[in-house]
């Protein structure tokens, strides 16, 4: 495997791809389920309270941190793809928002000194996957962790990708049909826009493949790289950084654990220390 400090270097050649099309991939329109949860962590966390200090460590092209500034929300936002950084400058400046933006590898983290420490940070759109190596994982658990105030949240999720190593016979086989026919999007395996979507062209226990299409070809014009984390592997990491007793699971955005859901939320909280 080919990494750049921790991650596998073709993301970066997917990065070419996706950083100017990411709002076709990933439009707004579906993902309100998503924003609804978001702002629902963060209001909770600080009800009618807009001084929130709120770092964004995966900006992509400013999906999430855009609505956030919008909201009044004080943001900063880490992109270390320079493709992904550039589309967001761009719709930040077009949507007229305050969004500071660094561009930090997370293994880095700890060389980045703030002003102070961030209320919440957010790890979401599963990002998380892009980090090879337990070692690895768990350095940027520990730096996210570091870069909140005690009482602050780290809102992180990951993609059910057990499903996709309990069922990968199926899948693989079924390829070429869903592409051929965009035979609808689902939670497990193929998801993005009716435009462009990515399904699964390797599967196996230290990494899944994903396939970029678009529409209208049989042919990948890219691929992603992910870490596939097995059940409850990124939990336990997490309960071991935070406390057990301070991460709240969630399943397609409702409280508790639930083995067919396509994505998990974990809202952990930084202990407060007398």
């Amino acid at each position: 495997m080919h990494n750049i400090k921790g991650t596998h270097k073709g993301n970066f050649a997917a990065g070419k791809i996706m950083g100017p099309i990411w709002d076709e991939f990933s439009p707004s329109t579906g993902r309100k389920e998503h924003h609804v949860f978001l702002f629902d962590v963060i209001q909770e966390f600080s009800p009618n309270n807009k001084n929130v200090r709120i770092l964004e460590t995966c900006l992509g092209s400013g999906i999430d941190a855009i609505p956030l500034a919008k909201a009044g929300y004080t943001l900063t936002a880490n992109e270390f793809d320079p493709h992904y950084r550039e589309t967001a400058k761009k719709r930040i400046a077009e949507e007229k928002v305050e969004v500071e933006i660094i561009g930090y590898n997370w293994l880095n983290f700890d060389q980045y000194q703030p002003q102070s420490l961030f209320d919440i940070a957010l790890c979401i759109g599963n990002s998380i996957c892009y980090i090879f190596g337990h070692d690895q994982q768990m350095t940027v658990i520990r730096n996210f962790k570091n870069l909140i105030r005690n009482g602050g949240l780290l809102l992180i999720d990951e993609r059910n990708f057990q499903f996709m190593l309990d069922n990968h016979d199926e899948i693989l086989a079924k390829k070429d049909s869903v592409i051929s026919n965009h035979s609808g999007l689902n939670k497990h395996v193929l998801y993005g826009s009716e435009k462009y979507y990515p399904y699964p062209v390797e599967i196996s226990n230290d990494m899944i493949v994903m396939g970029l299409w678009q529409q209208g070809k049989m042919e990948p014009i890219s691929r992603f790289y992910f870490y596939p984390f097995k059940r409850g592997e990124l939990l336990k990491m997490l309960e071991d950084v935070f406390g057990k007793e301070n991460v709240d699971v969630y399943s397609d955005y409702r409280k508790g654990r639930i083995t067919e859901a396509g994505f998990y939320q974990y809202v952990c909280r930084k202990k407060i220390i007398p």
